[in-house]
């Protein structure tokens, strides 16, 4: 026994028209519909909605101008195609922060599928690129990576932005066609190079860091060996917006005046000649306060 599908009343059907912003939800056809197949779609909305058909609709002449526009659009093949590529784009774009944290919380929780699952990829289609070694090598890599976050939480940023180039370049390479073997080759080259360079950016982010408080530490101890015993504090430099720095010097010591929106904050301190100013905003000084 044959079901018969009932249609939709045409008041239903303007509503649903008027609050689509996809082109084929507006036709009510598939995206793999065949050019004849949508206009079937459109014939048959519009003999449902058309103003000239009974029940009168206020909205009537809006929706089928808009089933109309959307049918002109999607019959030709050119304007079709570029609305294809348009749409997959926009829809990638608003998903993509979406994605970027779910690839964040598999990276934190040990699970490297998005890494895993591009490098099998690339194992498979090339693997005079990315072998075997290659693999174990970048899965130690990230490991490394997760225990440096998990532990101190610095380069949290930094490997995000990471993982979200990977991902990026990754799906680029995923909705290429099969027989578009220069395209592919150029984000293989590509998705290789920022999986490789991530662990290296972040280790070099850490040894950086590790080198610039051996040189603050090993500024501290020359400056208790210059003196001969004593205080040693380590002072913070940092000059906010508005604020003036100005420095004297008289002698062995060294008077520092910042000067603050409209009031004057003065703070003296003698220190040795040997005391290096710099108004970086980032170095950190050692200096010797004699009482």
């Amino acid at each position: 026994m044959e079901t018969t599908q009932k249609k939709p009343d045409k008041a239903t059907l303007i509503d649903e028209i008027l609050s689509e912003q996809d082109l084929y939800k507006i036709l009510g056809a598939p995206r793999s519909s065949s050019p004849n197949d949508l206009r079937r779609w459109y014939l048959k909305r519009s003999k449902i909605i058309h103003p000239d058909r009974p029940p009168a609709h206020e909205e009537s002449t809006a929706a089928f101008q808009r089933l109309s526009h959307a049918y002109e659009i999607l019959k030709k093949p050119s304007l079709r195609a570029h609305y294809d590529r348009e749409s997959s784009y926009v829809g990638e774009r608003q998903g993509f922060k979406g994605a970027v944290k779910g690839v964040i919380s598999e990276f934190l929780s040990g699970e490297f599928a998005l890494v895993g699952r591009v490098m099998e990829k690339l194992n498979r289609e090339f693997p005079e690129v990315v072998n075997d070694g290659t693999m174990v090598a970048i899965e130690k890599a990230f490991h490394k990576m997760r225990e440096m976050v998990l532990t101190t939480r610095t380069y949290f940023l930094l490997i995000s932005i990471e993982l979200s180039r990977i991902h990026r370049v990754s799906k680029k390479l995923f909705s290429l066609g099969y027989f578009d073997v220069i395209s592919r080759m150029r984000l293989t080259v590509q998705l290789v190079k920022v999986t490789l360079a991530a662990p290296v950016r972040v280790d070099r982010a850490f040894h950086r860091r590790r080198e610039r408080e051996y040189r603050a530490r090993k500024a501290g101890r020359d400056a208790v060996g210059d003196s001969g015993g004593g205080l040693l504090l380590a002072v913070r430099l940092r000059m906010r917006r508005k604020t003036t720095p100005l420095r004297k010097s008289g002698g062995n010591s060294h008077w520092l005046y910042f000067r603050r929106k409209d009031r004057w904050s003065f703070y003296e301190s003698r220190v040795t000649i040997s005391l290096r100013f710099c108004w970086c905003h980032r170095c950190v000084h050692y200096c010797r306060i004699e009482f």
